[in-house]
């Protein structure tokens, strides 16, 4: 009786050991999965080799700086345990802008030395009239002269050729830039789920970021101010303008001040998120411009808004997103 209660007793230790073993090394391996991800790491080396360029650092720093908060951003979204395509969008935008710098250094670099074989095709050009002034004025020039000659015609004629090529070159790859800037606007863009109208892009916030008859901006609207501060932040040249409506109900002149406090919200929202305030305008129109009938609940909903046009630095190009 004796060694049959020893046997119980022995192997329940080991037996609680070996659990606890296994649901330390469960959490662990649990843990260290959640904070991986192999597209945010493929992103973090495209980054990390942009850094290492010295000429990313002085051609293209701000598409380094937009890949960098990217990344950070996408380590961010994955330790707050943020949806995976959430932390895949940061984490391709990291990867493109970081190709971006890359692509815009080298282009750069080839600018100036196009630059540099244009001055020196100059020079050749210029000792090249000048012997032929030379020659116009003495019709005896030797025959080593006009080798002179036709060796400088052959060093211009070499000059214009690799002239060529780089200028084909630079062509190719500002063709790719403006391709990858294309896609990574498309991409913000359809982030921000733009609508298409007649005029464009337009972003709309309508009145369930308010409470009725008020122009403080509900919990609600945080998302969508987080997106659009966001994008004004990957893109520095573009500016905004914010208008603000309201239904037909009530007084003109409530009306017209309540869309103006309403669209005044908004740019608060956005300065308070890093936006420059001489980025942002502001107007209000009132009851004017509806997109819907204000006979019915349901259109008058529709009429209270806040729109945000989004447009070049210059003004030249406007867009209005939604």
């Amino acid at each position: 009786m004796k060694s049959l209660s020893n046997g119980p007793i022995l192997s329940r230790p080991v037996t609680i050991i070996t659990v606890a073993a296994f649901v330390a090394f469960t959490v662990a391996a649990c843990a260290t999965t959640t904070l991986t991800n192999d597209k945010l790491e493929h992103a973090r080396m495209a980054v990390s080799s942009a850094e290492h360029n010295p000429q990313v650092a002085g051609e293209a720093a701000i598409d380094l700086r937009t890949a960098e908060q990217a990344l950070k951003s996408g380590d961010e979204k994955l330790k707050t345990g943020r949806p995976a395509t959430e932390v895949d969008q940061e984490a391709y935008l990291a990867e493109r802008f970081a190709l971006a710098a890359q692509k815009g250094a080298e282009l750069r670099v080839s600018e100036k030395e196009i630059a540099d074989a244009e001055s020196r095709r100059n020079t050749v050009l210029l000792a090249a009239r000048e012997r032929e002034t030379t020659r116009a004025n003495d019709l005896a020039q030797t025959k080593s002269e006009e080798a002179d000659a036709a060796r400088s015609d052959a060093e211009v004629a070499r000059t214009d050729a690799r002239h060529s090529d780089e200028l084909a070159q630079i062509s190719a790859q500002q063709n790719d830039a403006s391709r990858l800037r294309a896609e990574q606007l498309e991409s913000a863009l359809s982030d921000l789920q733009a609508k298409k109208t007649d005029r464009g892009l337009v972003i709309t916030l309508g009145d369930v970021l308010f409470a009725t008859g008020q122009a403080d901006l509900e919990p609600g609207a945080r998302r969508s101010l987080d997106k659009l501060a966001k994008f004004m932040q990957q893109y520095p040249e573009r500016s905004v303008q914010i208008e603000g409506f309201t239904d037909s109900v009530g007084a003109d002149d409530y009306n017209q001040r309540l869309s103006e406090h309403r669209a005044d919200a908004v740019r608060q929202a956005l300065t308070e998120r890093g936006i420059a305030s001489d980025r942002i305008r502001t107007r209000g129109f009132g009851k004017s411009s509806p997109v819907a009938d204000n006979d019915s609940a349901s259109g008058r909903q529709q009429n209270r808004r806040v729109e945000v046009i989004i447009s070049e630095r210059d003004d030249r190009t406007a867009t209005r997103i939604q």
